[in-house]
């Protein structure tokens, strides 16, 4: 839809841990062998269990590469679907039906796994749309 496929396989294909979610405290501490990777799963959990991984350095990702004016003008339709924690309910929404300027809101919102802190839009939280719907099908039949 932007048309710049070298830079989203480079994204792609470079994409860590640290790309998507910030660690810190212990669980960004440099331990060596087990005791590394045990200390890095207890505090994720512990992470989780107060609310989420944070997904700022995703958001900043999607700041930087997300261009809202090719997305819209390109003649490649484009949808997505979240989950609104405040509704409880799925919102499957296309890019035209996407309040302008809150593109790249729904595209973080369609990518916080439950494990991360929900993303807010317009005083609602919102998770990935897997949870209802992993493959929207649906939502091409609705374009077909």
């Amino acid at each position: 839809m932007q048309n710049e496929f070298e830079r989203a396989l480079e994204i792609w294909t470079s994409i860590t841990m640290d790309t998507v979610i910030r660690l810190e405290g212990e669980i960004a501490t440099s331990q060596e062998g087990e005791n590394k990777i045990t200390n890095k799963i207890k505090n994720i959990k512990a992470a989780i269990k107060s609310g989420g991984l944070d997904v700022t350095p995703l958001k900043m990702l999607i700041d930087e590469v997300v261009d809202e004016d090719k997305i819209r003008s390109s003649d490649v339709d484009f949808g997505l679907v979240t989950f609104s924690l405040s509704d409880l309910k799925p919102v499957e929404v296309f890019k035209d039906e996407i309040p302008y300027g809150k593109l790249k809101d729904y595209l973080l919102a369609s990518a916080c796994f439950p494990a991360f802190k929900p993303h807010e839009i317009d005083n609602k939280k919102f998770i990935d749309g897997g949870v209802y719907n992993n493959i929207p099908v649906s939502m091409m039949r609705k374009k077909v």
